[in-house]
């Protein structure tokens, strides 16, 4: 397994497989190189080989010891008729081994391709609404990102569990009337997004510097109707 930003997800990792006898740590680190150019570094984490895991792999999920979860959805109906603590369970470690929490994107989501109907009723088993998109399972709606963090959604992944209470607090906050928009914070907008900045990344901005609680859909709206009353005036 691989992991980011998340060195508790790794201790984690190797704390439970400690707890079935299995002995886990940490491996030199790997990077990855993006298409832009951007460089990402993962932390790696290996268990030994087991006949254990193997079993797991094949009686669990129904998977071959050669597929991978990644090309070949898993058969684990199963997991749905578990008790609701041990479903959440399992959930979290799906979100936090694939998920992300993003202010910029004002999602919380699971990144999957081949078990996108899987998971998608795994969640609506504990009462969370998703939706498809090519690359993940995501939760957007406002309500269920509430439910989401309440969860809570993440558990060894706590900075992603943090970006979750952002989020839900700037739902708390947002403005819940159309009230009239201060010049300054027109012009504020207006500027960052003259500087390259999209909707979302000045969401994240007004939030963390100016403690200003606005949606992706807000700023997007406003951008629009200032481009179009900028249009108008020439």
């Amino acid at each position: 397994m691989t992991g980011q930003k998340a060195p508790t997800l790794g201790k984690g990792f190797c704390y439970t497989m400690g707890k079935i006898g299995l002995f886990a740590s940490r491996k030199p680190d790997q990077e990855r190189i993006r298409e832009n150019g951007k460089v990402n570094y993962f932390r790696v984490y290996n268990s030994e080989a087991s006949p254990v895991l193997m079993w797991m792999k094949k009686a669990l999920l129904g998977l071959d010891v050669s597929d991978l979860k990644k090309n070949v959805p898993i058969k684990a109906e199963w997991i749905l008729n578990m008790p609701h603590d041990l479903r959440c369970a399992f959930i979290q470690g799906l979100a936090d081994g694939d998920g992300h929490a993003s202010i910029p994107r004002f999602d919380t989501a699971i990144a999957t391709t081949t078990n996108k109907k899987f998971f998608k009723k795994l969640l609506s088993s504990v009462e969370i609404e998703s939706r498809f998109t090519d690359h993940h399972v995501k939760i957007g709606r406002y309500n269920e990102i509430m439910k989401a963090r309440e969860l809570p959604f993440f558990r060894f992944v706590t900075g992603r569990q943090r970006i979750l209470e952002e989020i839900c607090k700037i739902i708390k906050l947002r403005p819940k009337e159309r009230l009239p928009i201060p010049e300054n914070e027109k012009k504020l907008v207006m500027e960052l997004h003259g500087a390259g900045l999209k909707p979302g990344e000045i969401v994240e901005k007004l939030w963390y510097e100016q403690k200003l609680a606005r949606t992706t859909a807000m700023i997007d709206t406003l951008i629009r109707r200032e481009k179009r009353s900028n249009n108008n005036d020439e």
